[in-house]
């Protein structure tokens, strides 16, 4: 009986050094955890963390279309530079110029209508005798004339809308810039849902930065600010402070940062900045901003 449970107890003992062996063996090491990029280093020891969308000088200009219809001509393209009141594209006024056409019979017509009571007008005017024409019907023509002479100038006034409308369908670069984006091509219906064209400043880049509301009273525009862009924090950009726009405003631009809060308010803040010589920046690029708080 002693022999049994000697015999027992030790292969309990084997059993247990065994299972602890196998559970060992199974569970695999946890692998090791490697940042491709190092995140940007604070340059300050105090400094407010945001996030900025680089932008043209004075914010990209969104050229909608005045009046939805075909595309039929487009002059430029993305990545050309056009100057201030370069024609960029034209919709479709075929309508518009049959209208014109129209407009134009008619200011003829009441131009003629008008002429004939202005030389009856003038005939009765050249009777010596005033009691060869009744006085009704000499202040019924006065009146006919001016009547007339309305006619005229709302023909006129038609007709000018309707040039206007046709002029305004060919769209004109408000400034001088780079075609950024395009939206619209040769024979689609251009909407006034989204811009047809984004027109910037590439010459004078600026980043629009947004600084949560929290930090907003932290803030002073005379204290250094630097920017690094995404996966590139080995280099570091002064800015220049420009402005603040004091109205503070839904956040919208996301940095995709786990922790980061989507249903805050941002006041924004912009600054400008000379590109790097060896990195190229473009308008969009995002970047991580600090900017050194008051202690």
């Amino acid at each position: 009986m002693s022999i049994f449970k000697t015999f027992s107890f030790y292969f309990a003992v084997f059993g247990i050094l065994l299972a602890a062996l196998f559970s060992k063996i199974s569970v695999a090491p946890s692998p090791s955890v490697t940042f491709v990029h190092e995140p940007a280093e604070k340059p300050f020891i105090n400094a407010i963390a945001a996030s900025g969308i680089v932008e043209a000088k004075d914010k990209n200009i969104e050229i909608g279309t005045p009046e939805e219809g075909i595309l039929v001509e487009l002059w430029h393209h993305v990545g050309d530079k056009v100057e201030q009141g370069d024609p960029l594209f034209r919709i479709d006024s075929a309508t518009l110029e049959a209208q014109v056409l129209v407009e134009t019979s008619k200011l003829k017509e009441a131009k003629i209508e008008l002429e004939n009571l202005e030389n009856q007008l003038q005939r009765y005017t050249s009777i010596r005798d005033p009691r060869a024409i009744s006085q009704d019907e000499f202040q019924r023509k006065k009146y006919e004339l001016s009547a007339a002479q309305a006619r005229v100038e709302a023909a006129e006034a038609s007709l000018a809308q309707t040039l206007q409308q046709i002029s305004r369908l060919k769209v004109l670069a408000p400034k001088s810039g780079i075609i950024l984006q395009q939206n619209i091509r040769v024979g689609e219906n251009v909407s006034r849902s989204k811009p047809a064209i984004i027109l910037g400043d590439l010459d004078h880049l600026q980043i629009r930065v947004d600084v949560d509301e929290q930090s907003a009273g932290l803030f002073n525009y005379k204290n250094p600010a630097i920017a690094f862009p995404k996966n590139k924090y080995d280099l570091a950009i002064p800015l220049t402070f420009v402005r603040v726009e004091p109205f503070v405003i839904p956040k919208k631009s996301l940095s995709g940062a786990g922790d980061e809060r989507v249903d805050t308010r941002v006041l924004q803040i912009i600054y400008a900045f000379d590109a790097p010589e060896n990195y190229p920046i473009y308008v969009g690029q995002q970047a991580d901003v600090y900017i050194e708080k008051n202690h």
